[in-house]
């Protein structure tokens, strides 16, 4: 059996994400205090919608050779760093987004790689690695990737609508 490779577009994405997620964090230590979020009654439909047009400026980002796609990894991650470690009560925003952030954080990573993996494979193309622009494997599985992180915003939307409104009755 082959070993597989390690893959560079999910790798370059978490990278990203985390990059952000850490400059967030540490930039909230010097700014202004973020409120607590607050749990609203908003629909599941609300959250996927505006959670899928994330995803999907990650995915379509591909076409600005993935420069789109990594500023807008960058950026949410830095907005979720700076929101929870920056919050006047950190622990609590903590509690408030794990139960669906376990969920929509990967989904943006998937989403994310979905749009890094293409602008890879014209790279590999550039510089002689393989001799296809595009191979189909590789544009198919940016294409599931994609959906599978759409599916994931799908259990993610239900939780932010059902779960997370419980859990700031609780704490």
């Amino acid at each position: 059996m082959r070993p597989t490779r390690p893959d560079g577009a999910l790798a370059a994405s978490t990278a990203l994400f985390c990059l952000g997620l850490v400059v967030g964090a540490a930039l909230s230590r010097t700014g202004t205090p973020v409120p607590a979020p607050s749990v609203g009654e908003r629909s599941a439909w609300f959250f996927l919608s505006r959670n899928a047009g994330v995803a999907a400026v990650l995915f379509v980002g591909s076409v600005t050779f993935g420069v789109v796609t990594a500023v807008t990894l960058c950026y949410n991650g830095f907005v979720v760093g700076y929101a929870v470690a920056g919050g006047e009560r950190a622990v609590r925003s903590v509690l408030l987004v794990a139960p669906h952030g376990v969920v929509e954080l990967p989904a943006f990573v998937l989403a994310g790689a979905a749009g890094l993996g293409l602008p890879a494979e014209v790279i590999r193309y550039l510089t002689g690695v393989q001799e296809t622009l595009l191979r189909r494997s590789a544009v198919v599985g940016c294409l599931r990737r994609f959906l599978l992180a759409l599916g994931l915003l799908v259990v993610a939307a239900w939780l932010e609508a059902v779960v997370t409104p419980v859990v700031a009755a609780i704490v």
